[in-house]
């Protein structure tokens, strides 16, 4: 996944296309419905979207780089200027397609809930994907480049941090969700991008504290 972003928008129909599609939301990377997966709890609004998305440029502060300018911004708008950072990439969730409800979602970590890669679901469970700023830099360990951590939400409304093992977080690029059993979640997690044998965890059934399940499983290049 490429971690630069030009101009992007999502749009969305409820006639199958008999009518114009009404735009959703902009500077988007993703968007689901949390029921996308039918397992979701009954008690989760139908309604219910989540996008990751890019901060506007007009919205960015402390993010944005000194010098920054209204040309700049504008340029953003049109699709131009430089590439956004990923840092700028956060989750929002709304039950009117964003006509007038725009939550940004913290996942219970405030303003560091940042640097958003994904959102998905499977079986029961949302799930998403960031990459926190501390891990911009640096190398190895907790923090290091290319550190990743997961989400996991049952009612999209509380979000609890996945714990792995101690000495096996997740690398970008260098893990799979995989389709899961009824009550878990089953990740196959590589040391490396580039390494071809990896180990498989399962979550427990609230999807948030995983263990060893299978040694020296195998994924190619492709990622199969």
């Amino acid at each position: 996944m490429t971690h630069t972003f030009a101009r992007s928008q999502t749009f969305y129909t409820k006639d199958a296309f008999a009518s114009s599609p009404k735009p959703l939301l902009a500077y988007t990377s993703r968007c689901i419905f949390a029921h996308d997966k039918k397992d979701l709890a009954a008690s989760v609004s139908d309604s219910l979207i989540f996008c990751a998305a890019y901060e506007p440029p007009s919205a960015q502060s402390s993010d944005a780089p000194s010098g920054s300018s209204l040309k700049d911004a504008i340029s953003s708008l049109l699709g131009g200027g430089a590439p956004r950072a990923l840092r700028e990439s956060r989750l929002y969730s709304s039950t009117d397609f964003f006509d007038k409800d725009r939550t940004y979602v913290d996942l219970g970590i405030g303003r560091e809930a940042r640097g958003v890669v994904g959102v998905g679901g499977v079986q029961k469970y949302l799930v998403t994907a960031l990459k926190p700023p501390s891990s911009e830099g640096g190398s190895g360990g907790a923090g290091g480049a290319g550190e990743m951590v997961l989400y996991v939400s049952e009612d999209g409304a509380t979000w609890s941090r996945a714990q792995f093992p101690h000495g096996h977080g997740l690398r970008e690029n260098a893990y799979t969700i995989v389709e899961s059993t009824e009550h878990s979640i089953l990740v196959d997690v590589n040391s490396s991008p580039s390494a071809a044998a990896g180990t498989l965890f399962t979550s427990n059934s609230n999807g948030t504290y995983f263990v060893r399940s299978l040694e020296n499983t195998n994924r190619n290049r492709n990622g199969v």
